[in-house]
């Protein structure tokens, strides 16, 4: 078995879901779901839940921290053991395989067919084998629309449009958020605009954000703009499915909205994305953003 140590929001939820759904099927084994750790909400920087039940998803649910079970459960003499023999063995091949670096580690398919997986494995490389499943998975039915929903379909299945995804939140408001990430910046939508409408005539551009005024006061362009704003809490997921439902995508440095162009299934899209995903240079993004992908 499989199992996948979730944390995050949805974006990162579905990362860490699709990894382990394709390391599953390469190895011919189930798949577990440990969100043991939404039940510390004191613990987290921002309060989040596990979002992943709007997918319907058939995979069983774990409770309990796999990871501390595992290295705990047994009696003391056991765990001496386990950690000398673990201690001796490459990392990838430990019964709790921990991700070792942002970029993709070629490595993840060398796990055990027992693994039990941290980390948040942010690159189509992981699943890209398995593109259509984790697509069809992550796709609402049409039961899950809402009558504000089907009014911005109906433009977006008449228009040629384009996603605009504007995050603020706690990537503005959380002093230790924003140091790490920070809120893309308005001159990165200007271009994005700018870029789009010089490649494509009459665009409408559908904007989506956690800050609504902000977006409505500063987003200035002659054309059509729709604003989505009624999805709130439990329904924001929908506002993904809407962007993936778009011709083309401009993202914010989220993997909401990544996954909200990852899973447009536009054969021709245009996807603009931040060149900039993170504040500092710690982590090496090169493996994030699809090659196909604009980055400005």
């Amino acid at each position: 078995m499989i199992i996948s140590q979730l944390n995050s929001g949805l974006g990162n939820q579905m990362f860490q879901y699709a990894a382990a759904k394709s390391l599953s099927i390469k190895k011919k084994t189930s798949l577990c779901l440990d969100i043991s750790w939404y039940q510390n909400p004191a613990s987290m920087q921002t309060v989040r839940n596990y979002e992943l039940s709007v997918f319907k998803l058939k995979e069983k649910m774990l409770y309990k921290d796999a990871a501390y079970m595992y290295y705990n459960e047994g009696n003391a003499f056991i765990n001496k053991i386990i950690n000398k023999i673990e201690r001796n063995i490459p990392y990838y091949k430990k019964k709790h395989f921990e991700e070792q670096m942002f970029e993709f580690d070629i490595n993840f398919f060398k796990a055990r067919k027992d693994a039990i997986l941290t980390g948040y494995w942010q690159s189509e490389k992981y699943f890209n084998n398995i593109a259509d499943t984790i697509r069809n998975t992550f796709t609402c039915s049409d039961n899950d629309w809402s009558e504000k929903d089907k009014e911005v379909l109906n433009v977006i299945e008449s228009s040629q449009t384009v996603s605009v995804h504007i995050r603020r939140g706690d990537m503005v408001y959380n002093s230790e958020v924003a140091k790490v990430h920070g809120a893309c910046d308005l001159e990165y939508y200007n271009k994005s605009i700018a870029y789009l409408n010089d490649k494509i005539q009459s665009i409408v551009f559908i904007i989506f954000s956690d800050d609504t005024e902000w977006a409505r006061e500063n987003i200035k362009t002659s054309n059509k703009m729709v604003f989505v704003d009624h999805n709130k809490d439990e329904k924001a997921w929908l506002d993904m499915q809407l962007m993936s439902r778009c011709n083309h995508n401009i993202i914010a440095n989220s993997s909401f909205s990544w996954w909200g162009a990852w899973l447009n299934r536009n054969n021709n899209k245009i996807v603009i994305s931040p060149k900039r995903w993170f504040n500092t240079n710690k982590n090496n993004t090169s493996d994030l953003l699809p090659n196909s992908w604009i980055k400005l």
